[in-house]
């Protein structure tokens, strides 16, 4: 009897520490030694990719719209879970652009009234921007790459 759950003991040792052995040479954790297999890659250098809208104004310059107060009903943190899951629609670019108008119509009908002080724009851009990021956060303002994905002119 005892035999077998020694046996038993040295199996699930086995399992367990080779499991272990496993994700450290393939550089990926499997369940049930990671709770979030998602978040498991271990990453090779410290950068992030996170969507950005910028404003146009009218002489081509661009302002980051950083406040919730410029983005209604949007804002950066919610940006991409809602343009994100409308581009993989099959017809989303169309329709991300339709949302993007609508931002963009909004932000300028609150500055009309004096709903904030933003400058007056002419289009909203979304691109898609990587960071590799630094300790001290030198580059805040100059990400590694910047893609367009989006833009978005009031008719």
């Amino acid at each position: 009897m005892a035999a077998w759950r020694r046996w038993l003991v040295y199996g699930l040792v086995t399992v367990i520490v080779g499991g272990h052995l496993y994700d450290l040479v393939v550089d990926r954790e499997h369940w049930p030694f990671s709770q979030y297999p998602m978040y498991a890659h271990a990453a090779r250098e410290w950068s992030m990719l996170t969507p950005r809208l910028s404003g146009v104004r009218p002489d081509g310059g661009e302002i980051t719209l950083w406040q919730t107060r410029f983005l209604e009903p949007l804002d950066q943190s919610r940006l991409m879970q809602a343009v994100g899951t409308i581009l993989q629609e099959p017809d989303g670019r169309v329709r991300a652009t339709t949302a993007l108008r609508d931002v963009l119509a909004r932000y300028e009908q609150r500055r009309r009234t004096g709903e904030h002080d933003g400058p007056a724009l002419a289009a909203l851009r979304l691109y898609h921007e990587r960071w590799v990021l630094e300790l001290d956060a030198g580059n805040v303002d100059r990400p590694a790459r910047r893609d367009l994905v989006l833009e978005a002119v009031l008719p």
